[in-house]
């Protein structure tokens, strides 16, 4: 899904929050490059646990910056905000600690650098809704909810889940144009 909305929309810049040890980075990245050549695509991508050792190999790579640190402290996402080049369209998956807090943190700091017509993309709000079921409020899907209600620029794009088998329901936020 990821790979048809990125050729879709084509953002230039994707931050990724929660890099791990780095696998989706590296597909990401891949799509980026097919979609607009070496050299014309950032992606931005922070994690908080630097321990998995394939993360240093993507600081080989020229077009993906890496951040260290909690990725809803201010001071992380004013280094975000400062990689971006000015007026390069921007998206956004966030897949670090899906705490309901920690979520509504990230939604506030990175929604805005989201450009209309593209995506905030909140990973896995399964959690909670399928397993374990019945209590999403402190997860992922508790955090979208409660920032739709506040930001009515971002709209869920039900077209991402058309399948109806994704790690992402209702996560597939498209910011309005």
């Amino acid at each position: 899904m990821f790979q048809e909305v990125l050729c879709s929309t084509r953002p230039q810049v994707l931050i990724e929050t929660g890099t791990a040890g780095g696998a989706m980075t590296r597909i990401l990245a891949e799509f980026l490059q097919r979609i607009h050549g070496a050299g014309n695509f950032r992606m931005i991508t922070v994690e908080k646990i630097p321990e998995h050792p394939q993360v240093e190999e993507l600081a080989k790579i020229p077009e993906i910056s890496l951040i260290f640190g909690d990725s809803s402290d201010l001071a992380v996402v004013r280094q975000v905000q400062a990689l971006i080049p000015n007026g390069w369209s921007v998206a956004c998956t966030l897949d670090s600690d899906h705490s309901a807090e920690h979520v509504a943190k990230e939604l506030d700091a990175y929604g805005p650098l989201v450009t209309p017509g593209h995506y905030l993309v909140v990973q896995d709000t399964y959690l909670g809704l399928y397993y374990p079921p019945g209590d999403y409020i402190g997860g992922p899907l508790g955090a979208v909810e409660a920032f739709l209600g506040e930001h009515p620029e971002f709209e869920i794009d039900m077209y991402p889940q058309r399948w109806l088998i994704t790690q992402n329901p209702f996560g597939w936020l498209k910011r309005k144009t």
